[in-house]
C-alpha cells in the first residue's frame, strides 16, 4: 500500500472516530454546547499599556503555601487571608501572622484536579462585622468564622443542591445592608476546563440568613467568580472569567431583576472585584489576554462541535490513564501525560502562564479608568486588590505571597 493510501486510510479512521465520538450519546460530558462569542480585549495605549506601577509593590507576607485567593482588611495591621491547606490567618505586620483556624471540611477527591489538595481552601472573603469573617471554602461551602475564637459555622454546605443543582465552586460573597448575602457558584459541572469549553453553569445566588434559604438570581454564567455590591446597593456586579467581562444585576429601580453587561473586552481573565474607595472598582486579572497569551477559548466559542469533541477526547484520555494505572503503578510518563492534560494541554496552555500582573480600575459606570501592570515577574497573576487605610494589598491564587503598595502610588495616574 502506497503512502497516499495509508494517509487516506488514517485520515478516514480519524474522521470516523471523531464523528462517532461526537454523535454517540452518553459519553461524558453528555452536553450539547451552543455557539457564543467573546469580545476580544480592547487595545491598550499610552500609560495604560506601558506603566509598571505594580512592580513598586513590596513583598509583605509569605508563608510557603500556595492558594492565597482572597483577603479581607480590617485595617493595615489586621489583614485576614487563607491558603490551600485550609489555614485562615491574621497578618499583623510585615511577615508577622497568627493562625486563626484551619478549615477541615471533608474533602472530595473525585475530581482529578483535587487529588493533591487537603481539606479546606478559602476563596472569597468578606467581613460581616469586626468579629465575623465570611469565607467561601472550596471544599466546605459558605462558612462564618469568629476571628477571636477561631470557631466556625458552615452556613451553606457545598454538597447541598440549590434548585436541583449542586454547586462545585463557591467563589465569592458580598453582604448587603439588610444582611442578605450575595454569592457566586462558579460551576455546577465541577471541572474548570468543562466549564470554559462546554456550556456555562455559573450562578449568582442570594442567601437569606434569617430564613436560611437560597434564591438563584442568575444562571448559565461563564465561570462566575468575584462579586461586589455598588455603593448605593442599586446593583451587584458579577465577574464572568470565561467572557473576560463583568455582568450587572439590578436589585432596585425600574430594572430590578434585569441584567446587562457592565464592562467587556477586559485585557485579561478577571477574578475578584473590590471597591476602589472612590465609588468604582479594582478588578484583578489572574492571566493576561494579549498577543503573547490567551486561554484560546474565544477561538473555540463559535465552534460547538469542536468543543464537544475536545471535551470527550479529554475525558477518554483521562479514563485511559486511570485504567493504565491499574496495570502499571508509579509510571512517571503517565504522571507527566496526566498533568499535561489536567493543565489543559495545548488548549488553555496554563503551563505557559506569563509572570505578569494586571489590575484594572473601573468607574461606577463601568468605564476603564486605570490599568496597572507588573512586568518584572515578582508580582504576578493577581486575583484581587484590596485597599486599606494607607496601603493596597495584592494576592495570587498561584502563589504564597501577599504584596502591598502605598495607595498614593497606586493612584498616581499619568
Amino acid at each position: 500500500m502506497g503512502f497516499k493510501k495509508v494517509l487516506t486510510v488514517f485520515i478516514s479512521l480519524i474522521t470516523i472516530s471523531a464523528i462517532l465520538l461526537i454523535a454517540i450519546p452518553g459519553i461524558p460530558p453528555d452536553i450539547e454546547p451552543e455557539s457564543f462569542n467573546i469580545e476580544p480585549p480592547r487595545n491598550l495605549e499610552g500609560w495604560f499599556a506601558t506603566n509598571t506601577i505594580l512592580d513598586e509593590a513590596e513583598l509583605y507576607f509569605e508563608n510557603g503555601v500556595a492558594g492565597i485567593e482572597s483577603l479581607a482588611v480590617l485595617n493595615d495591621d489586621a489583614i485576614f487571608s487563607g491558603d490551600q491547606n485550609g489555614n485562615v490567618f491574621k497578618i499583623t505586620g510585615k511577615q508577622r501572622a497568627v493562625n486563626i483556624t484551619q478549615l477541615k471540611f471533608p474533602c472530595s477527591v473525585d475530581a482529578v484536579d483535587d487529588r493533591y489538595r487537603k481539606c479546606g481552601w478559602p476563596l472569597g472573603m468578606r467581613f460581616t462585622d469586626e468579629e465575623n469573617l465570611l469565607v467561601m471554602d472550596y471544599f466546605g461551602g459558605m462558612t462564618k468564622i469568629n476571628i477571636k475564637t477561631g470557631q466556625y459555622e458552615n452556613l451553606i454546605p457545598k454538597g447541598r443542591p440549590i434548585n436541583g443543582k449542586i454547586g462545585h465552586v463557591p467563589e465569592d460573597v458580598d453582604i448587603a445592608k439588610d444582611g442578605s448575602l450575595y454569592w457566586t457558584d462558579g460551576s455546577t459541572t465541577g471541572d474548570f476546563f468543562t466549564e470554559m469549553v462546554g456550556q456555562p453553569s455559573g450562578r449568582l445566588i442570594k442567601y437569606d440568613p434569617k430564613k436560611r434559604t437560597n434564591e438563584v438570581l442568575l444562571e448559565n454564567l461563564y465561570f462566575s467568580n468575584g462579586v461586589s455590591l455598588s455603593d448605593d446597593q442599586e446593583f451587584i456586579l458579577i465577574v464572568e472569567c470565561g467572557m473576560s467581562s463583568i455582568r450587572r444585576y439590578y436589585l432596585k429601580g425600574e430594572k430590578k431583576g434585569q441584567n446587562d453587561v457592565f464592562v467587556s473586552g477586559l485585557p485579561g481573565y478577571p477574578d475578584n472585584i473590590r471597591s476602589n474607595g472612590r465609588g468604582g472598582y479594582y478588578v484583578g486579572l489572574t492571566a493576561p489576554w494579549n498577543d503573547q497569551f490567551s486561554m484560546r477559548v474565544h477561538l473555540l466559542a463559535p465552534r460547538p462541535m469542536l468543543r464537544k469533541l475536545i471535551l470527550r477526547s479529554r475525558h477518554l484520555l483521562l479514563s485511559m490513564i486511570k485504567y493504565l494505572r491499574t496495570l502499571v503503578a508509579n509510571n512517571i510518563y503517565l504522571d507527566i501525560l496526566e498533568e499535561y492534560i489536567i493543565q489543559n494541554g495545548p488548549v488553555m496552555n496554563f503551563g505557559k502562564l506569563p509572570k505578569t500582573g494586571t489590575v484594572v480600575e473601573l468607574s461606577k459606570n463601568g468605564e476603564l479608568i486605570g490599568v496597572m501592570n507588573a512586568k518584572s515577574g515578582n508580582v504576578h497573576s493577581i486575583s484581587q486588590l484590596t485597599i486599606g487605610k494607607e496601603y493596597a494589598y495584592l494576592n495570587s491564587p498561584f502563589d504564597s505571597k501577599i504584596w502591598r503598595i502605598k495607595l498614593e502610588k497606586l493612584r498616581r495616574m499619568q
